[in-house]
C-alpha cells in the first residue's frame, strides 16, 4: 500500500482545482484574472483552507464582497490523482 500523497496547497492549486473557473459565474479565465474569494469571508471567521476558498473572478468578487454565497461546486481538498488528471486536461 503506498501513503496517501498530498496536494500543496497553494495559489496554483487552487486554480488547477477549480479548473480556471470562476465559481460564481462560471466562466474560465487565465490565471492573471482570476482571484480566490473565502466562501465564509474572514471577516465573519473564515479561514484560508480547501473547504473555505474558491476561485473568482475580479466581479464576482466584488459583487460578493463580504457575504456567504454559496459557490457553483463546493469546495474540498483534492487527491493527489484528481489533480494530475486536472493537469493534463488543462486549457492551457
Amino acid at each position: 500500500v503506498r501513503p496517501r500523497q498530498k496536494v500543496l496547497f497553494n495559489r496554483k492549486m487552487l486554480y488547477l482545482r477549480d479548473n480556471y473557473t470562476c465559481q460564481y459565474c462560471g466562466e474560465q479565465f487565465h490565471a492573471k484574472d482570476l482571484t480566490l474569494d473565502h466562501v465564509k469571508p474572514r471577516s465573519m471567521g473564515g479561514i484560508s483552507s480547501w473547504s473555505n476558498l474558491v476561485t473568482c473572478c475580479a466581479t464576482c468578487n466584488w459583487l460578493k464582497g463580504a457575504k456567504v454565497m454559496e459557490p457553483i461546486s463546493r469546495p474540498k481538498e483534492p487527491s493527489y490523482w484528481q489533480m494530475v488528471k486536472s493537469y493534463k486536461d488543462m486549457p492551457y
